[in-house]
């Protein structure tokens, strides 16, 4: 029920304040608009606490949803994390040269492979080369 305090609250505050709007405009202002006042101040406790209680279920939910977003990227992650842990041990063999050993250059190698687009690791290399000079993948070569 803690939700619905603040607002009922603020429902109550407009109700008080809005009697003596009410009260004061009763004199000055046609009927029509003082029963759309009338209606809006005596209302007030009632819709301000429904209003408060909607807006924190569609907060919650629209935090909740996000949540479940942020998990289902870090399976994809661990998932993609033990598929390269898996590739990387079958092939403990391979001869890497120094200017691919960064990070991005290993993913780049990696994922080209694991997708296919490389038929062999002389290609992986050459294509990562080509795209190292275009820009594509950082070259953070230093030299051994």
């Amino acid at each position: 029920m803690t939700p619905l305090f603040r607002p009922f609250g603020i429902g109550l505050g407009v109700l008080f304040i809005g009697a003596f709007v009410v009260v004061i405009a009763a004199s000055r202002v046609p009927k029509p608009v003082l029963y759309m006042l009338e209606f809006i101040v005596g209302g007030a406790p009632i819709y301000l606490p429904l209003l408060g209680f909607i807006l924190k279920l569609w907060k919650e939910s629209k935090i909740s949803a996000e949540i479940k977003e942020y998990e289902k990227d870090l399976e994809n992650a661990k998932h993609e994390y033990e598929e390269t842990e898996a590739f990387l041990k079958n092939n403990a063999g391979i001869n890497i040269p120094p200017r691919f050993r960064q990070e991005a250059a290993l993913e780049y190698i990696i994922k080209g492979l694991k997708a296919r687009e490389f038929i062999t690791l002389e290609q992986a290399f050459f294509k990562c080369e080509e795209a190292m000079n275009m820009g594509q993948v950082p070259n953070r070569y230093f030299g051994d």
